[in-house]
């Protein structure tokens, strides 16, 4: 994948941020990245996003309940032990 950096003119598409691992889309034929300070960006192929959507999504719907039972578990086991040393 060829590298970008913010602020730069790139054609159309869809592109990952790094670090932070953020998608930006470029509308149209061409188009302006992001211009935040030490931001690096590489192009992802539509077929790459097209696949790997789903995926991500079905991951997200799997994870983020039980992300949120361990937070809340953590938080009350903090509160009533306090804080481990």
């Amino acid at each position: 994948m060829t590298g970008y950096i913010g602020g730069q003119w790139v054609e159309g598409g869809f592109y990952i941020k790094h670090p932070g691992w953020k998608m930006e889309t470029i509308a149209g034929e061409s188009g302006c990245l992001p211009d935040q300070k030490g931001a690096r960006y590489s192009k992802v192929p539509l077929p790459v996003v097209m696949v790997a959507g789903p995926f991500v999504g079905l991951a997200y719907i799997i994870f983020s309940p039980i992300v949120f039972v361990f937070a809340i578990v953590y938080i009350f086991v903090k509160r009533i032990f306090g804080k481990a040393k």
